[in-house]
């Protein structure tokens, strides 16, 4: 994958030399629990900067279109629908057909693939995602 920008509210930029899997991981759980949750809003409060996804990918603008495209567009359907995660997504109009020649768009939609089946029969991951307070579920030895 080239590596993506994150570029937090009213920050500069920030460009990881490594861990950029991990960062388009992330953005991907966020944006999948989201969708699922229903808390689109939530998510584009915190993922969206003036209509733009704040996760970028510069090296190929089919790469950072996908990313800003995929932020801004949530499927009607439920994830419980939805069998399979990209079936459902190349179907929609917003995306492109090209895309599938994109190695980085093809790396998110595999990753979005195993995060719906792996999180799809789950409710309320997104909150706890979010959740900046430390939960302790350990046992007090």
């Amino acid at each position: 994958m080239a590596a993506p920008s994150v570029a937090p509210a009213g920050h500069d930029n920030f460009a990881p030399l490594d861990g950029q899997q991990r960062l388009t991981t992330l953005f991907l759980l966020h944006w999948y629990l989201a969708w699922k949750d229903r808390q689109v809003a939530d998510f584009q409060e915190r993922f969206l900067n003036d209509q733009r996804s704040r996760l970028s990918y510069e090296v190929r603008p089919s790469s950072h279109d996908f990313f800003n495209s995929l932020a801004l567009n949530f499927p009607e359907e439920s994830a419980a629908e939805a069998k399979s995660f990209c079936d459902l997504t190349e179907d929609k109009p917003w995306f492109f057909r090209s895309w599938k020649h994109d190695p980085t768009i093809l790396s998110a939609l595999t990753m979005l693939e195993a995060i719906h089946h792996l999180f799809a029969g789950c409710d309320g991951y997104y909150q706890r995602l979010i959740n900046q307070e430390p939960e302790n579920h350990l046992p007090v030895a």
